[in-house]
């Protein structure tokens, strides 16, 4: 074996192994941001699901007692004080959430708890970012669903 081909055998082997190498981390990398994301939607899931369990008993709760649903007049300062209410208890337990829920019937944002444990009950206290983002989130949300009903964003 000449040294030649000794040099060309080990220069072939080192660029296989690089790019086996580069390989295992481009999938390592694709797969952390996917679990990444796939633990967040699941969690982030979970915190809107219980957000809506728990408006749902509230409002049944509402209705058993012959009142309206705090969504249904939600410029009320009962109502936005319930629905921040509900959103501190149900979110205090997510760890880096925020969030509250969406009134179709004002087309506002009511009750919105965030992680530095600041209620805000009026949209205008709101950042005017948050509510770029979220409101257009929250009508194609709502033009799934069936009319009448409230939902959590």
């Amino acid at each position: 074996m000449s040294f030649q081909w000794q040099v060309s055998l080990l220069g072939t082997l080192v660029v296989i192994l690089f790019f086996a190498v580069l390989f295992a981390i481009v999938a390592t990398l694709r797969y952390t941001k996917s679990a990444v994301v796939s633990a967040e939607t699941k969690r982030l899931t979970e915190a809107a699901n219980n957000l809506a369990q728990e408006y749902e008993d509230r409002a049944d709760s509402a209705r058993l007692n012959k009142q309206p649903p705090p969504l249904d007049n939600p410029n009320t300062a009962t109502a936005q004080e319930v629905m921040a209410l509900v959103s501190r208890i149900v979110l205090q337990n997510h760890e880096g959430v925020g969030g509250g829920f969406y009134s179709t019937t004002a087309d506002m944002l009511v009750g919105n708890f965030y992680p530095a444990g600041e209620a805000r009950f009026r949209e205008r206290r709101i950042n005017p970012w948050q509510i770029r983002s979220t409101k257009p989130y929250c009508k194609s949300r709502e033009a799934r669903r069936t009319p009448g009903n409230d939902r959590t964003g």
